[in-house]
């Protein structure tokens, strides 16, 4: 699974975002979307536990994830302990993208 925010748009949604965090997963080859007001830590976290438990209501449960390397703490935690619908922990490893390797 690989996810990215992306930059600030031009123009405020009717919904008040102004971001988008995408998520693919490769062995499925889906694409999942999910809009930010911003890009605080909280915000981030919110975002891919919602992309997550709609993943998982489909039976897509990633394992591995690939992001940005500016990766908080915050947002490492919650990868190594993300709740599962029924309420078990899944924990997912990770792997930051190298600085200037987009």
């Amino acid at each position: 699974m690989f996810s990215d925010q992306t930059g600030e748009f031009p123009f405020i949604s009717s919904r008040g975002n102004k971001f988008i965090m995408l998520v693919h997963h490769v062995d499925s080859n889906s694409t999942w979307v999910e809009p930010l007001k911003n890009q605080l830590e909280g915000t981030l976290i919110a975002a891919r536990t919602r992309i997550l438990k709609r993943m998982r209501r489909q039976g897509i449960v990633p394992k591995h994830q690939i992001l940005n390397n500016q990766c908080s703490a915050r947002m490492k935690l919650a990868m190594d302990s993300t709740e599962l619908l029924d309420g078990s922990i899944s924990k997912m490893t990770y792997e930051l993208v190298p600085p200037d390797e987009h």
